[in-house]
């Protein structure tokens, strides 16, 4: 322990720093956790599970921008499609009938969607092959 005070006296002639410097390198003041009281944006998520965070920001009489980082804060994330089937009935039971004849047909199911999407994006669409059933945006324009 004096090997290594006598140490820091040493460089702090030659530096010029404060002998408490290698000390407060050591000890840095960390934020502090912030308990999780989400209640009320866990009963909205709840009960708006497909809200835009625009909508939840009125509900609260918030900004956008906080309920994005409250969110983002407590890892709540998901992406939005335009167009999803469960957006029109009709499209959703197609949906639904196509992916259950392929399970019937015992055929293993694949979606496959890349990490950023166009905004351009409409709904996804279908395609087999003779083993997998493949889900793949289809592109405007």
């Amino acid at each position: 322990m004096r090997a290594r005070g006598t140490e820091y006296q040493r460089n702090r002639k030659e530096v010029s720093y404060g002998y408490r410097y290698p000390d407060s390198l050591v000890k840095t003041n960390r934020a502090k956790t912030l308990c999780p009281r989400r209640r009320k944006i866990d009963k909205d998520e709840r009960q708006y599970p497909d809200a835009y965070q625009r909508e939840r920001a009125a509900r609260f009489g918030l900004r956008q921008k906080s309920i994005c980082q409250a969110l983002k804060r407590w890892r709540l994330t998901y992406k939005k499609m335009r167009g999803h089937p469960k957006a029109d009935e009709k499209t959703r039971h197609l949906f639904q009938d196509k992916i259950a004849r392929y399970q019937k047909q015992v055929k293993p199911l694949v979606y496959s969607m890349k990490e950023t999407l166009p905004t351009t994006c409409q709904p996804l669409r279908i395609f087999s092959t003779r083993s997998a059933l493949f889900w793949v945006p289809r592109l405007a324009g």
